[in-house]
């Protein structure tokens, strides 16, 4: 159980009203649960050193992630317990619009899950990790290829050595191929998309 230590001030002016415990009492416990609420707040925007588990957001944090749009962003990796072995990126071979981002994996695993309910055919990789909940959240994505590189620089003990992890990023020379990202040595390349690689979620959280 976590003891929350509070200094608490009653104004004169409160004291004078007080009729009786209950007013202190009341204007005591106000003071305590503002006082719970903002050392909640720290906790949740402040990252903890990379590599560690971030409970506030849920899962591993890997680092700042510079974005497209003007804004950077913590990029919290999913638990290690939510990883998928031998997953395939898709079972069709067309280059899907909005699906090459090289750092946005969000917008990218969007289009990928609309394109498969557009043609009714299986995009495993993406879709299961845009359906996960760990932890409370629900709005993890596969990430894209600068965003596993930020894994792969930050954190990569948190990664399993032995495979490699699909991207959401498409290889744009080759429609059949996207990219992946290994951790034994750093390597990004493209493969097939119906070969079965790893698959790690993330989530990102603004920085105001």
């Amino acid at each position: 159980m976590n003891t929350i230590t509070a200094h608490v001030e009653i104004h004169p002016e409160q004291l004078a009203g007080a009729l009786s415990p209950a007013t202190l009492a009341k204007a005591l416990f106000e003071k305590l649960t503002a006082s719970a609420e903002a050392s909640t707040a720290t906790k949740a925007s402040t990252p903890p050193p990379l590599g560690a588990m971030w409970p506030e957001q849920g899962g591993i944090y890997a680092g700042v992630m510079r974005s497209e749009w003007g804004r950077h962003y913590h990029l919290i990796i999913s638990p290690i317990d939510t990883e998928l072995n031998d997953t395939e990126w898709g079972e069709d071979n067309k280059m899907i619009s909005g699906a090459i981002n090289d750092r946005d994996g969000l917008s990218n695993s969007l289009a990928i899950r609309d394109y498969a309910k557009s043609i009714e055919k299986r995009f495993p990789a993406a879709c299961l990790a845009l359906s996960l909940t760990a932890n409370g959240f629900n709005d993890w994505y596969l990430p894209a290829r600068h965003e596993l590189r930020l894994a792969y620089l930050n954190t990569p003990e948190i990664f399993n050595l032995d495979g490699w992890y699909w991207t959401s990023t498409q290889y744009a020379g080759t429609a059949s191929n996207a990219w992946y990202q290994g951790f034994d040595d750093g390597s990004q390349y493209y493969d097939g998309k119906g070969y079965k690689g790893r698959v790690r979620a993330v989530r990102r959280f603004i920085i105001d």
